[in-house]
Formats: C-alpha cells, structure tokens, sequence
C-alpha cells in the first residue's frame, strides 16, 4: 500500500495495529487464520475527509443532484437570481449526517487590491441578528466531492446548504420525552384547570399513541438544517423583513426546495425535521399534512399560529420576522397566566406514504389529542413598554399600532426571566 507523504504515519499505525488486534482476537478463538483478513484501504481512503462512500444518503451521485436540481427548477430559479455558476458539493464524511452544498463560482470576492470586477459581489453577513442556535457552517470538509474535483474557494459560502440523516427513533425523541415527562407528573402545564389525576389521564393518553406510533417502524428521513441565502445582498436591518438567525437575505425558494425534498426522500414514509425558530415551523406548516409528532404540541402550535395570525399577516406594520423574533425573545404573552412564552424546538413530520398519512396525521385519536388541546383567544404580544397589543381584529389595534413603535428585545428583569416558559409548558385545551 502506498502512503502519500502528506498522511501521518500515525494514521497508519493506528490502522495497523488495529488489524493487529483483530488478527489476534479471532485467532486465540481458532475462527479462522489471520492470512483470512483481508483489508482494502486504497490512497483515497487515507486523505482527510474521506469515508469511502460517494453517494448522498446512498444514492444520488453529485451528477445525480444536478439533474435533480434542474427537475425542481431550483437551478433556474437561481440562475434568474444571477448565480449562473452553480456547484454541487457532497461532505459525506459525518458518521450519521451527508451535507450537500451549492455554490456559485460566479460570485466575486470583494478583494483587498480595489479591483473593479462587474458581476455578483459577496457581501459581509450578519453576525448579530440571533444566532444561538446558528450551526458552524464552516465546519464543511476540506476536501468536498465535486464534479471532475472542481475546487472551490474557501471564502466562498454556499447558496444553499442541506443537512440529513437516514436515522431517526421517535422512542428518544423530544416529542416523546414531552409526552413522558406529563404522563408522569414530572412536567404540568401552565393554565390547567384539571384536577391532577384527570390531567395526568389526559398526558397518558398522549403518551400511549406516541408510543403505539412508535411500534411502527416507519422509514424516515430527518432533516438536520436547511440554508437558503442570497450571498450578494446585504441582509436589511428592517427587523419587519429579517428573519432571525438569517445571516444573508433567504432566496425564496420554498417550493423548489420543497420538490428536491420530495426527491430525496421518495420510497421513504416521513421526512421529518425539527424547527429551531417558529418562522420555521410556520414554513413547514404549509405543506400538505405537515403537523408535529406530539399531538398535544401540534395543537398548542394551532392555537399560538391562530392568535398570532392577524399580526403575521400584517405585514406593512409587523409581519412573521416580527413575531419570531418576539417568540425567540419571550414577548409573547399567555394572557389567562400572564407567563411569557418562548418557542421551542420539537418534531415536525411530513408524511409521504399512504401508511404514514393513514397512522399519523389522519389517524383519528392523534386528531382528537390535537383537538382536545386546541382553543383560541389566549396568546397576545408585548410590544414594548409592558403594553399587550389586543389581538382581536374587531379591536382593529393591529391596523392602529404604528410600526415605529415596534420594540422587541430580551427579557431583563428576574420577575420576566421567572415568568418565561416554554410553548410545551402551556395548557391550550379549551374551557369548559
């Protein structure tokens, strides 16, 4: 085997005797014959970053992911947004997770030397518009799979960046580590009017179809992080526009993305993902059946979607960007408790098969659940100075609140940190 110099011999050492050991192991037991183990490790296999594999998720080639690209009209889409020069590069050296990346070499480098160049320019991203829950983009390998090894540059970030796993046990999940920690006691809900024992009934009957759902077995396809950005624009500092933990303007792509998604995961049963802000699952929500793993949840997201609606909607004055934001921040306000809600992540699921659809979102107790803990008229926002903003479009206080007024920042006193509770946190079934 020929070693490139590049590679530290410790690699080979460790590799080395790591055969050794086997070697060993199976011939104190008389298997078989170390002359039997045969170890196939070719230079490729040595250099950083490699796995041995060349597949996206075991099956798209990048040749493969082109093609798709332009089936969805992602790659026309972006070529009317300017990025003319796209590539496709795989990171598949993750032990559970494949990375795709889109670059576009056409986009120039605002250089130190002052030169005049004419076409797209990188612009600097923001790094200050909320980004606890950013993932380290920039811990892409080295050394990608690109078509005929296409290099590219390393200043250079992607268009678009999609992270998945094949992996995904509902039995760990948050969604059921919720349903568990109510049914036990371990957890109550803010606003709950029940007695404790009926209460409890109520968490077990969640907890039992989760866990029925998860004797399933379903094939699934886990979205780790999505990336869709305008490299050449500066992201505005209108926070009506900006959506949290953006770093550059999004592309617009939803539904070409949403078609290279299906693409991905076709004869898988579910594409599931799990929405760090709330303009994520508000997205996602959009597409046919999408609904979260835990009913109880789903229903708690219905209520705090629908009495946040009239200010989504209002996009002159307030808008999505807006209301995440105030979620992220804790200025979203359980009327009945007082509390300040904060949005967190859970599993959200969109079904592909007729089982999946027919076992979880059709199914008629996850439907119940999820109606039993669906109500309306308790979520509100603080918009500064303490002042809730009513809701009620008949109050017309949506049209009436100026937009320069508009002051959505951290909670800072003790008495708000101490009122601040998760969405998971807050009773949403109905009085009765």
């Amino acid at each position: 085997m020929n070693v490139p110099s590049r590679i530290s011999k410790a690699v080979v050492a460790v590799a080395a005797g790591a055969a050794a050991s086997i070697a060993g192991y199976y011939e104190s037991d008389k298997l078989f014959s170390a002359s039997e183990i045969v170890i196939d490790i070719t230079d490729k296999d040595l250099l950083p970053g490699r796995t041995g594999r060349d597949m996206f998720i075991d099956k798209f080639s990048v040749d493969d992911i082109e093609r798709l690209l332009q089936d969805s009209q992602a790659k026309f889409s972006l070529e009317k947004l300017g990025y003319v020069k796209q590539v496709v590069a795989l990171d598949l050296t993750g032990l559970a997770v494949d990375r795709l990346r889109v670059y576009d070499l056409s986009v120039q480098n605002n250089d130190a030397d002052g030169r005049n160049n004419h076409g797209l320019k990188l612009q600097l991203p923001c790094s200050d518009n909320i980004l606890p829950y950013y993932v380290d983009h920039k811990s892409f390998t080295n050394h990608p799979l690109t078509k005929d090894n296409i290099k590219v540059p390393t200043w250079l970030p992607p268009i678009i960046e999609l992270a998945v796993r094949q992996t995904f046990s509902l039995d760990r999940s948050r969604a059921m580590m919720l349903a568990i920690d109510l049914a036990e006691g371990i957890k109550c809900k803010v606003g709950s009017k029940q007695k404790r024992s009926e209460r409890i009934e109520s968490h077990k009957r969640t907890l039992n179809w989760m866990q029925r759902a998860s004797l399933l077995s379903m094939d699934n396809l886990c979205v780790e992080w999505v990336v869709m950005q305008k490299i050449s624009e500066k992201l505005p500092s209108d926070v009506k526009v900006a959506l949290p933990g953006q770093q550059y303007p999004g592309l617009g792509l939803l539904k070409p993305m949403a078609r290279l998604m299906n693409k991905f995961a076709k004869d898988k049963d579910t594409i599931v993902n799990s929405p760090l802000y709330f303009h994520n699952a508000v997205m996602y929500s959009t597409m046919p059946d999408c609904t979260f793993l835990n009913p109880e949840f789903e229903g708690q997201f219905r209520t705090l979607k629908n009495d946040l609606e009239a200010y989504i909607n209002d996009r002159e004055h307030i808008g999505l960007a807006v209301v995440s934001r105030a979620l992220f921040f804790g200025n979203v306000i359980h009327r009945p408790s007082g509390k300040r809600v904060r949005w967190e992540a859970m599993e959200q699921v969109i079904p592909l098969s007729d089982r999946a659809k027919q076992e979880l979102t059709y199914n008629k107790e996850y439907l119940a659940i999820v109606e039993a803990n669906t109500t309306k008229g308790v979520f509100g926002i603080d918009f500064g100075s303490h002042i809730e903003i009513p809701i009620s479009k008949e109050s017309g206080a949506e049209k009436d609140f100026p937009c320069d007024d508009i002051c959505i920042s951290e909670a800072s006193s003790s008495n708000e940190t101490a009122d601040l509770v998760a969405l998971s946190e807050i009773d949403t079934r109905p009085a009765t």
